[in-house]
């Protein structure tokens, strides 16, 4: 299987060096491409995404995208089996679900027909937001993608448990698996 992480800048993303690591430990044999927006970069180190992924690792930028692509939004997308962005931030939930296609990721996203599953991080007090909710329900009704329920977790900006945080990574690499079980079966 060829799956795409697209990591995003919620706090979170820092722990997708131990989440990649994991996956090379219980499932060798995924093939793995990363991208991280430039707002990830803040909590994670692409370089330590590639070394422990042993795996490209793209800068959410057009002028970051290697010159061996041609078409890199249409190569990513038929490459990919499947999507996981995890964590996907407010900014970024807004942009995939109105259309946007300003980048690499969500060009390649909006492109695909290939399953994607979001593990959503909302900030403290998002969680509850009418056009959050909006917004949700309007990636949750394309056919292709799953939208994970978010849980409740420790806020860096409150510093208690609120909710909004993501599911656990392997939760979310576990639907993963499963979303594209039942399209390789269909």
């Amino acid at each position: 299987m060829h799956v795409l992480v697209v990591g995003t800048g919620a706090i979170a993303a820092a722990h997708l060096p131990t989440w990649i690591s994991w996956v090379r430990a219980v499932q060798p044999e995924v093939d793995l491409r990363i991208m991280v927006t430039k707002s990830a970069t803040r909590f994670v180190s692409a370089e330590a995404l590639r070394v422990l992924g042993d795996c490209e690792v793209i800068l959410d930028q057009w002028d970051c995208v290697p010159n061996h692509y041609r078409a890199f939004h249409v190569e990513t997308a038929e490459w990919a089996d499947a999507t996981l962005v995890y964590p996907a931030t407010m900014n970024f939930l807004t942009r995939f679900s109105i259309g946007m296609t300003d980048t690499p990721a969500l060009l390649t996203l909006q492109c695909s027909e290939k399953p994607v599953v979001i593990a959503p991080s909302l900030p403290s007090g998002a969680a509850g937001s009418p056009l959050i909710a909006q917004h949700l329900t309007t990636l949750k009704e394309r056919k292709h993608v799953t939208v994970l329920p978010t849980v409740s977790g420790f806020s860096v900006g409150t510093g208690e448990r609120t909710p909004g945080a993501p599911v656990p990574f392997p939760q979310a690499w576990e639907e993963l698996g499963q979303v594209w079980q039942r399209t390789v079966a269909t």
